[in-house]
């Protein structure tokens, strides 16, 4: 059995001006230590049983040119990642199976100050599960083949116990 541990640290600065001036209008600069930790089994040579937990720091998202809040960026937001799966290497042949759960915070659009205006903003909880599947081959020496699928399952505005 193989165990991980890490650590790395993230730094995300962001600088907004305004167009037309040139000005800065706001600054965010901060730094985290996001852990990462994993798991491998290898019950024989050939199959490995692994999971692993990682979490990460994404770039704020911006609300688009057509928002009433046009430009307005937002913190960066830490993002969390559990998956597992099974490894299958028999040399020339192999592939693998995992499946996982990615959460982040949501962006939604809510109603503006008049008719068919809107504010983009961050509220709730992203959730993307999936499911994937690879294989790899040598059928000969001279051809390689590698493909692979997702299905990938989306909850955007995820709060937790009911979706905005």
């Amino acid at each position: 059995m193989n165990r991980h541990l890490g650590a790395r640290h993230q730094n995300v600065r962001i600088e907004n001006f305004d167009t037309e001036s040139g000005n800065r209008t706001s600054l965010y600069d901060q730094s985290a230590i996001a852990p990462a930790v994993g798991i491998t089994l290898k019950p024989t040579d050939t199959i490995s049983l692994y999971g692993n937990y990682i979490e990460g720091l994404d770039l704020g998202y911006t609300a688009p040119a057509t928002a009433e809040n046009a430009g307005e960026s937002f913190p960066p937001s830490k993002t969390k990642q559990l998956e597992a799966g099974v490894k299958l290497d028999l040399g020339n042949f192999g592939g693998s199976v995992s499946a996982f759960e990615i959460r982040q915070p949501s962006t939604i659009t809510l109603p503006g100050s008049t008719e068919g205006a809107f504010i983009s903003t961050q509220d709730g909880e992203q959730r993307n599960r999936g499911v994937e599947i690879s294989a790899f081959g040598q059928p000969t020496s001279t051809l390689k083949l590698l493909g692979g699928v997702v299905y990938l399952l989306n909850r955007p505005g995820y709060s937790g116990d009911r979706f905005v």
